[in-house]
């Protein structure tokens, strides 16, 4: 189950990573990272899984059946998007969102193994990130505002930027 008041915690780094998606594949990725915790120990082979049903009522979707058809293609936009990250140490990250998904015919879920080369970029980060709850972008419309207001979040505590 999604619940808003989940954490959103990514690196630096990832925040400023070189990537293009649109509005639901922005919000889903959000969802995924939010699902991830402390308890969450590595990536490799770890499965997250996602009501459908559960995704459609975060997005105010009142079709869950629309979405339903539409996820496969969400899920294929982040597994084929390329993502570029730029590491202090200049290392550079260059891999897709998600390393794979599982859609089973009727079941209402799909399941999704986050990269594992983004695992330091979303686990043990313990300073230079960004947090914010996910129910702070739940609302936002448009391809480009998650990531503006990501920018904005980051550097809330500066000056400037």
């Amino acid at each position: 189950m999604i619940d808003e008041t989940n954490l959103v915690v990514q690196s630096n780094p990832l925040v400023q990573a070189q990537y293009k998606l649109g509005e639901t594949e922005q919000k889903l990725l959000r969802v995924l990272v939010s699902m991830l915790g402390p308890h969450t120990e590595g990536l490799e082979k770890k499965y997250h899984r996602l009501s459908v049903q559960d995704f459609a009522k975060f997005l105010g979707h009142k079709d869950a059946d629309k979405l339903h058809t539409e996820m496969r293609r969400i899920a294929r936009r982040l597994k084929l998007a390329p993502v570029k990250v730029h590491l202090p140490n200049g290392d550079t990250i260059e891999t897709s969102w998600i390393a794979g998904f599982r859609y089973p015919r009727g079941t209402g879920w799909i399941e999704f193994e986050i990269s594992w080369m983004l695992e330091e970029q979303l686990l043990r980060v313990k300073e230079q990130f960004t947090a914010y709850y996910l129910a702070n972008v739940a609302k936002l419309t448009g391809a480009y505002t998650v990531r503006i207001y990501e920018l904005v979040r980051q550097y809330m505590g500066a000056r400037q930027r």
